[in-house]
Parts: C-alpha cells; structure tokens; sequence
C-alpha cells in the first residue's frame, strides 16, 4: 500500500521512480530523532518510511510521499540527507566554482574544498552559466541551519497542501519518535511546529485555495 501511494504521487509531480522500504520497528537511540520519513538520495532515490506510519492511514502516507516526491524531484533529497554543516559545504563548493576563494565560518575549510573539488568535477560547463548568478548571489554568510530547515519545511509544505489533513501530516513526521500530538510533543519537535505554523499562516490558506 505505501509503494502505491508513493508510485501514485511521483505520477502526480512528475517525479522519477523511487524505491519505497518500510523500516522494521527498533529502540530508538538516545537522542537520535530518525523521523517518520526519509529520503536517501541515489540513482534511485529510496524512500524509508517509519513502522508505524502505514497503519496510520491514507493521508498520512499521501503526506509522505509528497514530502519524499518533492526532494526527489527538486534534487533537495541532497541537502536534507546532509548535517546542517555538509549541507553549507555543498553549497559552498558550487559558490567555489564561480567564488574561488569563498569561505563559511560554519564550514570547515577541508571540508569545503572536497565539496568544491567533488563538484567541479560533476557540474557539466554548459551548466555554468545557468548556475553561476544564484552562486554568486549566494557567497555570503548564509545560515546553514535556516538553509537546511528551508529545505526540510518546504517539502513538509508539499506534502501538507498534498494531503490536506494537518492531523495526518504532523502524525506522518512524528512516527517512530515516541511522541504524540500533544501541544508539550508539538511544542519540543521543531519540524512538527514549523508545519503547524506554516497550517496556520495566509500562504497556506492562499496555496490551498489556488489548487481548488
């Protein structure tokens, strides 16, 4: 049933052929937050969904998938599989191509020139012209926690206008912690809030409206 789900949105948004898996049930690690689902990128992404997440209904998995589709298809599935950190390094490494001599305070210097070597090696030179204004717009001191949040609440955003059941979406990225919709576990899970605020907010009402 979630390979379907999952198979039935990619259709939807165009996005490529994922393979989904469904995560056996495990202790969780201390302080180890492994979210109801996830994207590992590749050349087939895969989609990981938490044990208990199938059982909590259509709309849960509609969120999911959604959620999974829209890093997929936008290729963010690569930042947001990456600390804060690596994330800022991978960014830094497209600036480098066209900024040689930028540096992050939040990125260290080595890692930063492996991103850099890595990716002028992948990035093909028809493309330069293409990306070399966002990355020179982006050679400053960007947050690398509020990029990666970004990334994160985006495609929760997606996967909320998807499925268009707030109840549903916050208990597809609550699966597998441990925590409930109670206001004390909303209040203590950040990605659980931003979604809540962004339900709450004129953007979501004015996207609503303009899928109707």
């Amino acid at each position: 049933a979630a390979r379907d789900v999952v198979e039935g949105v990619a259709v939807e948004l165009g996005a490529p052929d994922v393979e989904v898996y469904v995560r056996a049930p495990s202790p969780r690690a201390a302080g180890v937050e492994p979210g109801g689902v996830r994207v590992e990128p590749g050349d087939r992404a895969a989609v990981l969904l938490a044990a208990e997440l199938p059982a909590l209904g259509g709309h849960a998995l509609r969120f999911a998938a959604a959620r999974a589709m829209r890093l997929v298809a936008t290729h963010l599935d690569l930042v947001l599989a990456a600390s804060p950190a690596e994330a800022g390094a991978l960014l830094g490494g497209v600036i480098r191509q066209f900024v040689p001599d930028f540096r992050h305070p939040a990125v260290r210097d080595e890692l930063l020139a492996f991103e850099a070597d890595r990716i002028g090696k992948l990035l093909p030179r028809k493309l330069k012209p293409e990306v070399m204004p966002f990355a020179v717009e982006s050679a400053g001191a960007f947050d690398v926690d509020a990029l990666h949040a970004a990334v994160r609440d985006g495609a929760n955003a997606a996967g909320l206008l998807a499925c268009g059941d707030l109840p549903a979406g916050l208990a597809a990225l609550l699966a597998g912690s441990g925590r409930t919709l109670a206001p004390a576990d909303l209040a203590a899970h950040p990605e659980a809030l931003a979604l809540l605020r962004f339900a709450l907010s004129d953007d979501y009402d004015d996207l609503a409206e303009a899928m109707e």
